[in-house]
């Protein structure tokens, strides 16, 4: 009797193991980084005090992405793009700024947490500066238009490249 429990309890212990091999294998491949993105187009000077050109309105996309949830394995990165026109892939703390005219924009953002996540807003651009907060969640990318950068912005964030 005893031995027929010594060897189920091998073969439940051999199965749970196999489990967590194989959940770990498939936690790194699943969670492999999303390709970068770049702009087809020279991005503008990232200083903050650049001027927009006239006719334009100063757009700045960051990314405040839980670090704890997605720095780690390397999810954090969120793809922005515009109209269907790639801006730039950012991290936790990267930010692009880019100069648009007055419009209504289609806004795709993009992460990778075992699948591509993809989610589409509309943005609208007026006069003046606009800032967009985005980040990653367990099923989506969102994102949150807001009134001012954070206190800590220029200490924080950096442009991407």
């Amino acid at each position: 009797m005893e031995d027929s429990r010594c060897r189920t309890g091998y073969h439940v212990a051999r199965i749970l193991a196999l489990c967590a091999i194989m959940g770990t294998c498939t936690s790194l491949l699943g969670c492999a980084d999303i390709p970068v993105i770049h702009s087809p187009q020279p991005l503008p000077s990232q200083s903050l005090s650049t001027s927009p050109p006239p006719g334009h309105a100063r757009v700045v996309f960051f990314n405040t992405s839980n670090r704890l949830l997605y720095g780690p394995d390397g999810t954090d990165r969120v793809n922005i793009i515009l109209n269907g026109n790639p801006v730039g892939s950012l991290r936790i703390h990267d930010y692009v700024q880019i100069f648009l005219p007055p419009a209504t924009y289609t806004l795709t953002l993009r992460h990778k947490d075992v699948v591509i996540f993809e989610d589409e807003y509309e943005i609208q651009v007026a006069g003046g500066d606009l800032f967009v907060k985005v980040w990653c969640r367990p099923t989506s990318t969102r994102y949150e238009s807001v009134d001012v950068l954070p206190p800590d912005f220029r200490t924080q964030f950096t442009p991407i490249r």
